[in-house]
């Protein structure tokens, strides 16, 4: 956290970089007014706001949230034949028991097919 009367462009830019580089950092302004004889300080949080962030996220953490996303959506698929499995077993074909559930990397599984990873295809 970083408290001034006012930031340079320059100090914005270079936490506007921290950010993204995953420093949690803030800038807040202070203001002094005189009020009654009483000196009174006001703050403002002038960076990171949630309106900021979404347009100064760094693509390495776009990416990041893009791939739990995509393990998220693959946890739930395979939630989803487990439950099936256990559901409604007679709308899977006979042998699934004995099928290759857990064959590995298969880059090639869209060009060849599932005949060139398991016996049953």
């Amino acid at each position: 956290m970083i408290i001034a009367a006012g930031f340079p462009k320059q100090v914005t830019h270079t936490v506007v970089w921290l950010s993204e580089m995953n420093l949690d950092i803030d800038l807040i302004e202070v203001g002094l007014w005189r009020v009654k004889g009483q000196l009174v300080a006001g703050f403002t949080k002038v960076y990171s706001t949630p309106e900021v962030e979404e347009f100064t996220l760094a693509p390495a953490r776009i990416e990041a949230k893009a791939a739990a996303q995509k393990l998220e959506e693959r946890s739930r698929a395979r939630n989803a034949v487990h439950v099936l499995l256990h559901a409604a077993p007679e709308l899977v074909r006979d042998g699934y028991n004995e099928a290759d559930h857990e064959g590995g990397a298969r880059p090639f599984l869209l060009v060849q097919g599932m005949e060139a990873y398991t016996e049953s295809g």
